[in-house]
C-alpha cells in the first residue's frame, strides 16, 4: 500500500474486529489487507484509552469515598499510614530534589543547552527538569 494512505474508518473497525473478537492473527489480517502489521498494533493501543468499566468506576468511587472520609476525620499518623498501606516515616517524606530543581525558574528563556552550562548540570537533568516545570526557550521566529 502506497504510503501516506488513509484507511477508511469502516474497514479499520472491521479489522479490529477480526483482531479481538474472532481472535484472527494481526499478521493474516495485515497480509490479507495489504498494510504493515505495525499499524493494526498502533490501533489496538490506542483503542486501551476507552471507557473504564463498570467495576473500575465502583472501586475508584469506593476509594475515592474513603479517602473523603479519611480527610474530614482527625487520625493519628499511625492509623492514616495504616489505612494507606504505606509505612509512617513515608508520610514524612519531602523530597529535596524539587527544591533544587525550582532554581531553573531563573532563566525561563534558556534551552537546555544554556540552563546546563548556567548552572553546571549535564544537559538530560536539565530537560528532565525543564519538562517538569514546562518550561520552554523563547524561539525568535525567522524573517520572511
Amino acid at each position: 500500500m502506497k504510503k501516506g494512505y488513509r484507511i477508511a474508518p469502516e474497514i479499520k473497525d472491521q479489522i479490529l474486529k477480526r483482531v479481538r473478537e474472532e481472535g484472527t492473527p494481526i499478521a493474516q489480517v495485515a497480509q490479507e489487507h495489504g498494510i504493515s502489521d505495525r499499524t493494526i498494533y498502533g490501533w489496538l493501543t490506542k483503542g486501551i484509552s476507552e471507557a473504564p468499566s463498570l467495576g473500575e468506576l465502583v472501586r475508584a468511587k469506593r476509594q475515592n469515598e474513603e479517602l473523603e472520609l479519611i480527610r474530614q476525620q482527625k487520625h493519628t499518623r499511625k492509623e492514616l499510614a495504616f489505612r494507606l498501606g504505606v509505612s509512617v516515616s513515608s508520610l514524612y517524606y519531602q523530597s529535596k530534589k524539587i527544591v533544587r530543581d525550582w532554581e531553573l525558574n531563573k532563566h525561563p528563556a534558556y534551552g537546555y543547552r544554556r540552563v546546563a552550562i548556567e548552572l553546571k548540570i549535564n544537559r538530560k537533568k536539565a530537560q528532565r527538569i525543564m519538562k517538569l516545570f514546562g518550561l520552554k526557550a523563547y524561539r525568535r521566529r525567522g524573517r520572511k
